[in-house]
């Protein structure tokens, strides 16, 4: 299986860069991935946010065949726990993906209609984390996950 990562906007902060290199490297030791980052529209005024999500979507939903797996972290998504996401990475792979991908919305979040275009709409808990934390953050429970499946021991 093929991890695919998503994210509206760049990481522009060089320790959350730094990060999510880390984690992605640790990650395709066990798995191949892939990281890419849809343009972020430019915050505009109020009233056009849902043109801005909308465009934002539409770009998304380009990148996205049919039979990939797609995860967005969503606030009212299913929180799971570490060994509860580990099995989902695992029967994920079970039931024969190919490609999962993982979206994490820009500063709007994504939009509605994006989040029922996924496949599974997870909640990394109540607090709300600035997006590029919830890359870094959703890329250490992915390799917490592999680490936990394979018995590897896992300390930081």
């Amino acid at each position: 299986m093929v991890l695919e990562f998503v994210w509206i906007g760049s990481t522009r902060n060089a320790q959350w860069r730094a990060l999510e290199r880390d984690y992605l490297q640790r990650i395709n030791r066990y798995l191949p991935t892939s990281l890419a980052a849809v343009r972020e529209l430019k915050k505009t005024d109020s009233r056009q946010i849902d043109a801005q999500l909308k465009r934002e979507t539409a770009s998304l939903n380009r990148r996205f065949k049919k039979e990939d797996y797609v995860i967005c972290l969503a606030g009212q998504g299913k929180q799971l726990s570490s060994t509860d996401f580990a099995r989902f990475l695992d029967e994920l792979q079970i039931m024969g993906k190919r490609r999962a991908c993982f979206v994490v919305g820009g500063h709007l979040g994504l939009s509605p209609e994006f989040q029922k275009r996924a496949d599974f709409r997870l909640s990394l808990g109540k607090m709300t984390y600035p997006h590029e934390m919830a890359r870094v953050v959703l890329l250490e429970q992915i390799f917490r996950g592999i680490c936990l499946c394979k018995g590897i021991p896992y300390h930081y």
